[in-house]
């Protein structure tokens, strides 16, 4: 009986599914690829897995993860002109970015579910927001503390709630390709060091701090915004709504299922011991090379 009402809970979903697709029209062959986005965009026509469109929303993806994560990974080269600004010890600079980029992983637990029940768009662009709130009060600071909030706090949820939904979206859009479409996303957090590091050193050396966290909002905001436009379900809301009382795919149940796992906890134990060093040759490696 248990068996049969699974299935039958699972046949229920996935003709909601399939009704929903169909509810809305199909992209043609007369369609240009970017009338394809923009119908994709506005929601107005689905997207078939795969779809050589679905390589433009990976692009945004990876636009998004450059801009958001670049921050993060190049804060080391922020770190002696912070101190400086505000006459600070090594270890109290630090914590800013220590606290900044914990809450930027920790926060997948809070942004992942969100993105479930309010969509990718809703969640990432909440994350966009935070972080240019996060760097203008910033340049607002006068004391090291002020930065844990700004800095710390602030910009570093708004990361949280780019970097996990962000991937997620594009993680939806493919069945063949998927694992290269995701590797390609998150490819944007390390570029994004790779490209805001440089640019850092000019502006601080040309301007400063408060020139240089100037500069990293005008080019994030209007970069993220544009890009997290194009990050939303593929599903619809009915759909979603159907397949949460379905065990077979909520994701609380499948939490629940892993969690008993021996194995999960023991990776799960090790991914947070390794956390708490992930961070540290970031924030003193441009410092520490500048003296050998």
């Amino acid at each position: 009986n248990h068996a049969g009402k699974s299935n039958l809970e699972k046949s229920s979903v996935e003709m909601s599914q399939s009704d929903h697709e169909q509810s809305l029209p199909k992209n043609t062959s007369n369609d240009s690829q970017v009338v394809i986005f923009w119908n994709w965009v506005y929601g107005v026509k689905s997207v078939e897995f795969d779809e050589s469109i679905s390589w433009a929303l990976v692009f945004c993806s990876f636009l998004v993860q450059v801009a958001s994560l670049g921050i993060q990974y190049s804060f080391g080269v922020m770190f002696e002109s912070l101190q400086q600004m505000f006459d600070a010890n090594a270890a109290a600079t630090a914590g800013i970015g220590s606290l900044s980029f914990s809450l930027t992983l920790g926060c997948a637990a809070v942004s992942g579910p969100l993105a479930d029940t309010r969509g990718f768009r809703q969640v990432t662009l909440t994350g966009v927001l935070l972080v240019a709130v996060g760097l203008a009060t910033s340049l607002l600071a006068t004391k090291i503390w002020h930065l844990y909030l700004t800095w710390g706090l602030i910009l570093g949820t708004g990361c949280g709630f780019i970097y996990l939904p962000s991937i997620a979206a594009v993680a939806q859009l493919f069945q063949k390709h998927r694992a290269l479409a995701v590797g390609c996303a998150v490819a944007g957090s390390g570029m994004g060091g790779a490209i805001m590091s440089p640019l850092l050193q000019i502006w601080l050396k040309s301007g400063g701090g408060k020139e240089a966290i100037k500069n990293l909002l005008l080019i994030f905001t209007p970069v993220s915004l544009v890009c997290v436009l194009s990050l939303r379900r593929r599903v619809g809301r009915t759909e979603f709504v159907a397949s949460k009382d379905s065990k077979q795919i909520s994701t609380v149940g499948i939490m629940k299922k892993i969690a008993r796992k021996k194995e999960f906890m023991m990776l799960f134990a090790a991914q947070i011991f390794a956390s708490m060093g992930y961070l540290t040759p970031f924030t003193f490696v441009a410092r520490l090379a500048g003296e050998i």
